[in-house]
């Protein structure tokens, strides 16, 4: 498996047949993607051998996790958002 997010800051090419680096994935992840289809289609990623789909996989969900992770931290606390209303 392509290790991604190097702690250095270097570009690190997750995308061997069309040289795609992680910041690029990071990129369509920031402008939007959230599917590996539309993450695979806006950055040219995971269409030809395929042996990067995995990683690509790894890195949405733990950006997406992150992102979800988030909006719980600046939302309503999940106990407040299931108890009933008060009139």
């Amino acid at each position: 498996m392509t290790k991604v997010l190097r702690p250095d800051g270097v570009a690190v090419i997750v995308c061997q047949c069309r040289r795609v680096s992680d910041r690029r994935l990071h990129k369509a992840i920031d402008h939007g993607c959230t599917t590996l289809a539309q993450v695979c289609r806006a950055s040219g990623a995971g269409n030809d051998c395929g042996s990067c789909v995995r990683s690509i996989k790894e890195m949405l969900e733990q950006t997406l996790g992150k992102v979800e992770a988030r909006r719980q931290q600046d939302g309503v606390p999940h106990d407040a958002a299931t108890q009933p209303a008060h009139s």
